[in-house]
């Protein structure tokens, strides 16, 4: 690896919520967030509005993932509700869709990310329920960026990373750099391995050199920097992470694929997706069983 110019810890201030499942894409290696029911959070749960309040001493941004959020027809009264609650909210789309709906919740937003995969028609069929409309959704999710561009600037582009160089990151790499778009890197789960010794070897040889490293903590959130021509790309890596009070005993500990990464809240009713590889808690269960253990772990990083 590249030179290495220092490493900073940062408070893990960011909790997910899945705001639906639905999805206007079929990316193979999406977890959905962990599970596979089809359900929106609910704005008439007065458990979630309860829960948003009682988690806003200890964090205060929120991600919004999917499925695909654009698809949540109540998407601007939430992030609306989210940013008067005092939340700094962040969106992660495939931005199929520039709909009236997104448009309405911007004001109310922000940070967006972007996930886009690849530039290549051909791969990004992988990623279509109708693969003869490939190569036009690309063309649209390209000029959605672009208009969006013209809105707003807090716009990343998040990219999972399969191992394939038929995902031909670099043409990538380039639209991300000609149009001044953060980069994200992320490593496809699938082959993790593979996929995090595949970015690191595509940096380098692209002339990038590791620049700093940021861990967010509590979590398993590791984050490096690699730099060329003053172009900054972020590789999202894992160092693991456990919560002994959770972890300990646990049969899956290690083979969990991200170990402890974020707090996510899903459902309706309610749910609190503490870990990828096991069920989500029951509002009651998280509150008696997990909280007040976490709770203690979040003081001490947040000082």
């Amino acid at each position: 690896m590249g030179k290495k110019y220092g490493c900073l810890v940062e408070y893990n201030n960011k909790i997910r919520i899945k705001i639906t499942d639905k999805c206007n894409l079929a990316c193979p290696f999406c977890h959905s967030e962990g599970t596979k029911e089809t359900e929106e959070i609910s704005l008439n749960d007065k458990n979630f509005i309860n829960w948003i309040r009682l988690l806003r001493p200890y964090f205060d941004k929120i991600h919004l993932t999917g499925g695909e959020p654009t698809l949540y027809k109540k998407l601007p009264l939430l992030c609306k509700f989210l940013k008067m609650e005092g939340y700094d909210v962040f969106l992660t789309t495939n931005l199929l869709l520039l709909n009236e709906t997104f448009l309405k919740s911007l004001p109310y937003i922000s940070k967006i990310n972007v996930s886009l995969h690849t530039l290549n028609p051909e791969y990004f069929k992988l990623y279509v329920k109708n693969k003869d409309s490939s190569s036009n959704y690309l063309d649209i999710i390209k000029k959605n960026i672009l208009e969006l561009k013209k809105i707003t600037p807090d716009i990343s582009i998040n990219t999972v990373i399969s191992n394939d160089c038929n995902q031909q990151i670099d043409k990538l790499l380039y639209f991300c750099q000609k149009n001044n778009l953060p980069l994200k890197l992320v490593p496809d789960w699938r082959c993790l391995d593979d996929a995090k010794k595949f970015i690191v070897e595509f940096l380098e040889e692209n002339g990038f050199k590791e620049k700093m490293r940021l861990i967010k903590m509590p979590g398993s959130n590791l984050r490096i920097f690699y730099s060329r021509d003053n172009y900054i790309v972020e590789f999202k890596n894992i160092k693991p992470y456990y919560l002994d009070f959770w972890c300990e005993g646990c049969k899956k500990r290690d083979v969990c694929i991200e170990k402890f990464s974020f707090l996510r809240l899903e459902g309706n009713p309610l749910r609190f997706k503490v870990c990828i590889d096991k069920p989500a808690l029951k509002s009651n269960e998280f509150e008696k069983d997990f909280w007040p253990n976490f709770k203690k772990i979040l003081l001490k990083y947040k000082k």
